[in-house]
């Protein structure tokens, strides 16, 4: 019988129909699963598509059993016997009507079977990420005159901290928590902007001794309230609130019942002074200004005063020494090596009682760092990863370590790395804003720096980052205009008045430059602005009998013979002191200094084969940078002195006309010695005659914007 009736199905073509339908519907459901997503349409379609797909299988196979498609229309299939197609009869259609309203049916309560299985899904997910994460925000300020924002910084700080030591429980960061905070009043937009499904929030005040914290655990999509509480305690029982509301949070999120044992403690002091100075220090160090850093530092020192056993404010004393060092990317003027030393003997104090501190094990990465001594620090910096993976300091820290060792790719997955873990965090947008710039995603990095515009009004690095964004363009008024803007929002900054100075000088703006000075670090500058060359070598001198053994004036000094004197004279300087700079010295990016100047002056001294070396560790420079999608005006200038030097004339000018082109405009290029060999170019000249128009339009509009 099952062989007749198969025979039978085969005969009426039933076989046929069915695979060439099973072929087109599943043709239509992986269309279908790609479609909807692309043009925005909900993903229901294919849920729907699919369950109707399936549901009229009987009236595919109803259709071929009884109906065969002819020239001549639709017709009965005809029984065994019959030789030709019959009329189609009335029963017949009612039977094809009934199968097709039945699997409508079918169709209909398979969808809506589907569409709950998938709810319950979705809030199988939703609870399962309502366990998972969770944002800590800054503890409203509940005092009468409204002057204890440290206090809530603090709360939100610690408690922070201690929630992200529990494996599957994702925090926000504080940065981007606090930064989202004072954007947005709504809680289900931080929560969303946050990536959580849960808010801390509450209020804190201090009166006399005592401290009150009001908490409540909110669901961010729903705002639902589901922990509310009050805790009164004396002021020094800061850690123990924090740590009460921390076991509750974690009870709750993951169902666990958490004990005293359960928190390691790292620091903690018993002196509420103490404690209070530290909460105001961390309050100060998070705006990164010179004033500010220099103001954490005093608060810093004042706690440990109190209590000097009180691992956290030595870390952020630390901290504060490592930023006031001088330097391009400087908050302060304290010397490089006496900042790193500073920073490592408080360090190592920390590191000898808590060896599990990770906020320590970064600083010291950071203290080798300053030091050259890259490798090391990366170790730190992995240390300190392991003990808190969601630090995304260690990570920015860990990207200028791998960028300082030409390990470009790693250094770059290393700041996104830092921006998903923390994407309002002042110092991790800047730094990735930056990035951006250099693999030439400028609208990008425009729309980084004013998101920190927006989420950081009162910091100056918006209108730094907008300056080096102008500058990199050949947009010179622009940038010293940002930089004037960013002096004055942090008027204690040399690295402000040093960037501003600097294009100050490059544009021949003399009067307005000297309006910036306040020391004679920059005579030389104005020597050079005024011609008198003899006086610039002159002073130079004076300042190395001063400062003898030092390599980077010996450098600076050569530099001005090289531009405006006797290259021998400069050639001589730097290869009396060659041995002085260490290999990572000599290749720095982006312009490879020292190493081109030393390269010359081999070249001059018939030393070819020194010169070779020093110009293959630039070449591998640039190809690194260049191989990591690096792209700035800098590194076709770099190219074009290679080129130059390597005996490359047309390769030098191509790359110098493209650095023009994307906005190199330093004023000593024309007197460039490692350019000598294309400098009577015609093209060459012309591109010289640009860039000293270009300054000259560049000095007009900044003396009638600054006459404003």
């Amino acid at each position: 019988m099952i062989k007749n009736l198969f025979l039978e199905a085969q005969r009426r073509r039933v076989w046929s129909v069915i695979a060439s339908y099973a072929i087109a519907g599943w043709v239509a459901v992986q269309v279908l699963s790609i479609i909807p997503q692309a043009i925005g349409l909900p993903d229901s379609i294919l849920t729907l598509s699919t369950v109707l797909y399936l549901a009229f299988f009987p009236v595919v196979i109803f259709f071929s059993w009884y109906f065969d498609i002819t020239s001549e229309g639709i017709k009965r299939t005809p029984n065994k016997g019959e030789t030709e197609p019959a009329k189609v009869g009335k029963l017949y259609w009612f039977g094809f009507a009934g199968m097709v309203v039945l699997s409508s049916i079918l169709g209909f309560y398979g969808y809506q079977h589907a569409i709950s299985q998938i709810g319950n899904n979705a809030e199988l997910v939703k609870r399962e990420n309502l366990s998972q994460s969770i944002a800590v925000l800054p503890f409203r300020d509940a005092s009468s005159n409204s002057d204890q924002l440290f206090l809530g910084l603090g709360l939100q700080e610690e408690i922070s901290n201690k929630l992200s030591t529990f494996a599957g429980l994702k925090v926000a960061s504080t940065y981007s928590s606090t930064a989202y905070a004072a954007k947005y009043t709504d809680l289900s937009v931080i929560a969303s902007k946050l990536g959580v499904a849960t808010i801390l929030t509450g209020s804190s005040r201090v009166s006399g001794d005592r401290l009150r914290v009001r908490v409540e655990l909110i669901v961010g999509a729903t705002l639902e309230v589901i922990w509310s509480q009050s805790f009164t305690r004396e002021l020094v029982d800061f850690f123990s609130i924090e740590e009460e509301i921390s076991r509750a949070v974690v009870n709750l999120l993951q169902e666990k019942v958490i004990s005293d044992d359960d928190f390691i403690i790292a620091s903690k002091t018993e002196n509420s002074l103490a404690l209070t100075l530290y909460l105001q220090g961390r309050e100060k160090l998070r705006l990164r200004t010179s004033e500010d850093i220099l103001e954490a530092r005093k608060l810093f020192e004042q706690s440990l005063a109190l209590d000097s056993e009180y691992a956290n404010a030595r870390v952020g004393l630390a901290q504060t020494f490592l930023l006031s060092a001088s330097g391009h990317n400087s908050l302060g003027n304290l010397d490089p090596e006496l900042a790193a030393q500073l920073a490592k003997e408080n360090i190592d104090v920390v590191l000898s009682r808590f060896p599990e501190l990770p906020e320590a094990h970064a600083s010291l990465g950071r203290v080798l760092a300053y030091r050259g001594e890259h490798e090391q620090a990366l170790t730190h910096y992995q240390q300190a990863i392991s003990l808190s993976p969601n630090y995304a300091t260690a990570y920015v820290w860990q990207y200028f370590s791998l960028e300082a060792l030409q390990r470009s790719e790693q250094a770059f997955a290393s700041l996104e790395k830092a921006y998903a873990l923390d994407p309002a965090y002042l110092l991790v947008i800047y730094n990735y804003a930056l990035a951006q710039q250099e693999l030439g995603n400028l609208t990008d990095a425009e729309r980084l720096y004013n998101e920190i515009l927006e989420l950081h009004e009162e910091s100056p690095l918006s209108h730094r980052g907008f300056a080096a964004l102008a500058f990199s363009q050949g947009d010179l008024p622009k940038a010293a205009i940002e930089y004037k803007n960013a002096l004055t929002k942090s008027p204690k900054s040399e690295s402000y008045r040093t960037a501003l100075l600097s294009i100050l000088f490059q544009v021949g703006a003399v009067d307005i430059a000297k309006s910036y000075l306040v020391n004679k670090e920059w005579d030389v500058n104005v020597l050079i602005a005024e011609e008198k060359y003899d006086q610039v070598h002159a002073l130079m001198e004076q300042k190395l009998i001063l400062s003898e053994n030092n390599k980077w004036l010996v450098y600076e000094a050569a530099w001005y013979q090289y531009l405006y004197g006797d290259m021998n004279a400069g050639s001589q300087l730097l290869l009396e002191n060659n041995s002085q700079f260490s290999e990572q010295e000599m290749f720095l990016p982006p312009l490879c200094n020292p190493a081109m100047e030393f390269a010359y002056a081999y070249q001059l001294n018939d030393d070819l084969a020194k010169a070779t070396n020093l110009l293959q560790g630039c070449r591998d420079l640039l190809a690194n940078a260049e191989t990591a999608g690096k792209k700035s005006e800098a590194q076709d200038y770099l190219a074009a002195r290679i080129a130059a030097l390597s005996g490359q004339p047309s390769m030098a000018i191509d790359r110098l006309q493209n650095a023009f082109d994307k906005g190199w405009r330093e004023h000593w290029s024309k007197n460039d010695p490692l350019l000598v060999s294309i400098r009577d170019d015609k093209q060459v000249q012309e591109i010289f005659s640009q860039i000293d128009d270009e300054l000259n339009k560049a000095k007009t509009a900044i003396e009638d914007n600054f006459a404003q």
